[in-house]
């Protein structure tokens, strides 16, 4: 037999697009699983690297003639120049003088790092061109000599530049400063009588990354509000992951420079020195004097009898191990990182996790509970050792909840990435099995099924108050449990999952007779039952959030058919 033949419903993850994960069949549409989340997130993307919503606030970023007002009386004329993607978008700029040329006014963040940057070619005599931000105190620009391609010379406020050839011409100028106001003078000047080419500002927080055409208003890419998750992490295939509402506390999530990271005496933080786990150059160095620890970290507060999770990215430099902590009175939770062979020891607290990333990176978390509502600090410190040691970091992560999910960057305020699933809505079809059927998924739950980790991956039922559900497909407590419509019980089988581990699970009905499988074995014994199922959602409970399905689902499967205990048994094996 065929399994995808016979099957009514099959999800593999592998396409999207807004509000919507495509299911292989149907064909018809009406097993696309429907999809929303209110607010930005980031995945592993197909290249192994951390994917984050990437923003342009420069508006009209190619047309030099709109938005952007002038100064010194320059000439600007659009259209004139053969771009670096190939279309005739360039504009032209003759200045006039000194200081002339064109300029924005964007909003941003006080004291945030951000980065522009500008596609530059030489027409005539074009040696002395003023670009990026011109509002004091901040003086964050650099002078670029477009005839030699070089920059000359830097403000106080640069923290980094660069220049990039990009081919016929025309090179890509960049740099970062940190702001002092909420008002950004973005600015692309000629101190001089000269003519020149330029395409495609951007200006972003963070370091320079790859360019984002913009219009009448800003533009984000990457995964935004309303985009399913399909994440590669340590995986060649896509699995669509679903995670509950988290907010990140740690602030500066990737600026360990920035004074809210207190660094011990003897300790300082290099900001973007080597490539981060997203690929670009945005991770920091900490570095300990000859004869001192590491030691950085944040102080938070917290609500009594309260579980947090801390987490970062770590790499060697010259430094095999570290510890995280979080400490009140004594230390909550503690572990030791050991980079020479990827593992995390000396656990104190509820539980410690490490995460290989790839390229020497891991994501490295501690869990702890803080039984009073006191102040505590949470970071990472290191033994003293002769000579000066250091280790790269990034993307500091704190937040409420038993295990640490995604991360979510942050910048002077917190950030909250809100539940993927959420709604009544039927995600996809109702498929409704009167008689015999087969639900088969392949997952990797975030905190298996024991205790409070009850999760829901498929139900059904019009739920209005009562608690009255048409049925359900759900792990709790330790148990596989399969209901049908009005809540009457099919199967109910021990069987208990570990957080961050594979699973395929399997209940199928033929004739009366009901089966679980999980991982290539039955699950205790046959039930029986007639009783008709419904189910239309994945990963989102109807009974309350706490029953969300928080984790990676691979494959989904229903049939209208039953399985052989072979059939299972082949399809479960890992």
């Amino acid at each position: 037999m065929s399994y995808f033949d016979d099957a009514s419903l099959v999800m593999i993850p592998s396409g999207y697009k807004d509000q919507k994960v495509y299911s292989v069949k149907p064909l018809d549409g009406s097993g696309d699983l429907t999809f929303s989340r209110a607010s930005s997130a980031t995945r592993v993307a197909s290249n192994g690297l951390i994917e984050k919503v990437r923003t342009n606030i420069i508006l009209q970023s190619q047309d030099f003639t709109t938005t952007w007002s002038t100064n010194a009386s320059p000439t600007i004329t659009a259209n004139t120049t053969v771009a670096p993607d190939g279309t005739t978008t360039a504009d032209t700029i003759a200045a006039t003088g000194s200081g002339s040329g064109v300029f924005q006014l964007p909003t941003v963040a006080n004291g945030v790092e951000y980065s522009f940057s500008v596609y530059i070619k030489n027409i005539t005599s074009a040696t002395n061109i003023q670009i990026g931000c011109d509002l004091a105190p901040a003086n964050g620009y650099v002078i670029f000599n477009a005839v030699s391609g070089t920059i000359t010379s830097v403000a106080a406020g640069i923290t980094g530049s660069s220049v990039t050839n990009v081919g016929n011409g025309w090179y890509r100028v960049s740099g970062t400063y940190i702001t002092t106001g909420t008002t950004n003078t973005s600015i692309v000047y000629g101190s001089g009588v000269m003519t020149f080419a330029a395409w495609g500002y951007q200006l972003e927080t963070g370091v320079t990354t790859d360019y984002i055409a913009t219009t009448t208003a800003a533009v984000s890419v990457g995964p935004v509000s309303g985009l399913p998750r399909l994440d590669y992490l340590n995986s060649t295939c896509p699995r669509l992951l679903l995670e509950p509402q988290r907010t990140n506390l740690a602030l500066y999530s990737e600026q360990f420079n920035n004074s809210v990271w207190i660094k011990e005496p003897s300790n300082s933080a290099t900001a973007n020195t080597i490539a981060s786990p997203d690929g670009y150059v945005n991770a920091d160095t900490i570095t300990a004097a000859d004869g001192a620890t590491i030691n950085i970290y944040q102080s938070q507060t917290s609500a009594s009898n309260t579980a947090h999770t801390f987490s970062a990215f770590l790499k060697k430099n010259n430094l095999s191990e570290v510890q995280l902590y979080m400490f009140s009175s004594g230390f909550v939770s503690r572990a030791t990182v050991n980079f020479d062979n990827g593992t995390i020891t000396d656990v104190v607290g509820s539980g410690s996790t490490i995460t290989n990333y790839g390229n020497g990176w891991y994501r490295c978390s501690i869990q702890g509970t803080i039984n009073s509502g006191v102040g505590f600090t949470t970071g990472f410190l290191s033994t003293a050792s002769s000579g000066s040691k250091s280790v790269y970091a990034y993307g500091g992560q704190l937040e409420v909840g038993a295990y640490a999910t995604s991360y979510i960057p942050t910048l002077g305020t917190s950030v909250t990435r809100v539940a993927d699933m959420s709604g009544t809505t039927d995600y996809f079809g109702a498929q409704t099995f009167a008689g015999n059927f087969t639900f088969f998924v392949d997952l990797l739950p975030m905190e298996g099924n024991t205790g409070t980790g009850d999760a829901m991956i498929l139900g059904g039922g019009d739920y209005t108050g009562g608690g009255n559900f048409q049925s359900y497909f759900r792990f709790a407590s330790g148990n596989i449990i399969l209901r049908g419509v009005a809540e009457a019980l099919l199967i109910e089988r021990n069987y208990t999952m570990t957080a961050n581990q594979q699973y395929k699970i399997l209940v199928t009905r033929t004739g009366t007779t009901v089966k679980i499988f999980a991982n290539g074995a039955q699950v205790g014994a046959s039930a029986t039952s007639s009783t008709s199922v419904i189910l239309r959602s994945l990963g989102w409970s109807y009974i309350q959030a706490a029953y969300n399905y928080d984790g990676r689902i691979n494959q989904v499967l229903l049939m209208p058919s039953g399985l052989t205990d072979a059939q299972a048994i082949e399809l479960t094996t890992l």
